[in-house]
């Protein structure tokens, strides 16, 4: 029996995270449900998704395509494309990364829900672990975009997540404190803008960028898709697992800032079709 450790789930999906929900999508396409079972965890140590048969372990989405590529005597028909699929491997590992970093990690408001996803699948102690520790990489990998103006964290939001009594002895005599200090903080620092300012002033020039980088994503996908079913031909592949991983959480969370999801439905509705035959 394979055993696949996953992210628990979230926004009506198998999981909160991209490759895990690909990992799940490869299986039911390479196993019939009888041969493996899925396990949500929270312990990415090693990285998740993990694959394990019972005498080896394999981490991480691409690294379990090959697996199944040298055990499986259904191979991936994407090895018929090595290039194409290559290409689009690298394409969706880069751009659509980075799209769901600042839809759900980067964008405040949309963190506070992604967090909320995690707080009904994490122990109470790793909720204030992991979630930061993926909002940290998110930002790491997007900063290079230019797009830090939609962060509005300040020097309390980490605070106002904190369960009552997490903060031990000394919390009533420390409120006062942190209160004053919210306080000047608002005062000597500028509030930086939401998603939502942005987009609601379309001179802005990061507004204009969010859409780019949406559209420099969905655009070339929905050429390479072009009439057929599944990217790489009439049959769905491993690349096509990893797509719907990528645009299934960028299309079914009910985020407060939905722009990436509203731009989605609105120009590319071959793609939102696409998502929904592997849906």
């Amino acid at each position: 029996m394979i055993r696949l450790h996953v992210l628990g789930p979230g926004f009506g999906l198998p999981s909160v995270d991209a490759e895990c929900i690909a990992a799940i999508a490869l299986l039911k396409l390479q196993l019939p449900p009888e041969l493996w079972t899925l396990i949500p965890t929270h312990d990415d140590s090693y990285g998740l998704p993990l694959l394990d048969d019972g005498s080896d372990q394999v981490f991480g989405f691409h690294n379990i395509v090959r697996y199944f590529d040298q055990h499986q005597d259904k191979h991936d028909s994407s090895s018929a494309y090595p290039a194409d699929s290559t290409a689009l491997t690298s394409f969706l590992s880069t751009h659509a990364q980075h799209l769901l970093d600042i839809s759900l990690y980067v964008s405040f408001d949309n963190y506070t829900l992604t967090r909320s996803a995690f707080t009904k699948i994490l122990p109470w102690h790793t909720n204030y672990i992991l979630p930061p520790k993926r909002r940290a990489a998110a930002r790491r990998r997007t900063e290079h975009l230019g797009i830090s103006s939609i962060d509005v964290d300040n020097v309390h939001d980490d605070l106002s997540g904190r369960p009552s009594g997490f903060d031990g002895v000394g919390k009533e005599q420390g409120q006062g404190f942190e209160v004053e200090a919210q306080k000047r903080a608002s005062l000597l620092l500028p509030r930086r803008e939401t998603v939502q300012s942005m987009l609601r002033r379309p001179e802005h020039s990061a507004a204009f960028k969010l859409h780019a980088l949406a559209d420099n994503f969905f655009g070339p996908l929905q050429s390479m898709l072009g009439n057929r079913d599944f990217l790489l031909g009439d049959e769905m592949t491993s690349v096509d697992c990893l797509a719907y991983g990528y645009l299934s959480l960028m299309l079914y969370p009910q985020l407060p800032q939905d722009w990436l999801a509203q731009t989605m439905r609105r120009k590319y509705g071959k793609l939102v079709r696409y998502v929904a035959r592997m849906h």
